[in-house]
């Protein structure tokens, strides 16, 4: 069980981020479900099963190159991680990532087999689409009509039993 994050470590958290300082020691233990963390630099964020629903990462730095995250299975829920930069490989598999901003992030090594996504915002976004990093995904019917407008094409969906799930 994490602990509750304090006020006194908010601030703490501020002055790190404002001095460009990596914070993966102030949060290890602690709950940042709805915290504001942008342009926090985080090397060490693996947090799997854990519930960071609503946490602001908007412009954070996360991850170290040849470094693994594992946000496996995390509840991820409406976070903001517009313009965020993954480093290294991002595990975010069987995650619940449902209705989350991803604008503009720099995610090149991103794993999200199984991972719920619906309702997300990718617009702008780098990440891998190959099937061996989401297979399994479940990306919402948006996402391929957002695709299929930029691209000048018609995507037919099909639903069958084997697309309906709920993760988290």
């Amino acid at each position: 069980m994490k602990k509750p994050m304090s006020n006194k470590l908010r601030k703490k958290i501020k002055m790190y981020i404002k001095n460009k300082l990596d914070i993966s020691d102030l949060i290890k233990d602690v709950s940042i479900k709805g915290e504001n963390l942008s342009r926090a630099i985080i090397k060490d964020f693996s947090r799997p099963d854990d519930d960071i629903s609503g946490c602001n990462l908007c412009e954070a730095i996360i991850g170290e190159d040849g470094k693994i995250t594992n946000l496996n299975r995390v509840i991820a829920k409406n976070m903001n991680c517009q313009r965020a930069v993954l480093k290294g490989k991002v595990w975010l598999r069987l995650a619940n990532a449902r209705n989350s901003n991803f604008k503009e992030a720099f995610m090149p090594q991103l794993d999200y087999r199984f991972a719920d996504l619906r309702g997300c915002d990718f617009c702008g976004a780098i990440f891998n689409f190959g099937s061996d990093k989401g297979v399994g995904a479940i990306l919402g019917d948006d996402f391929f009509k957002d695709f299929a407008k930029q691209w000048g094409v018609e995507i037919k969906i099909i639903k069958g039993k084997e697309n309906e799930r709920n993760v988290g």
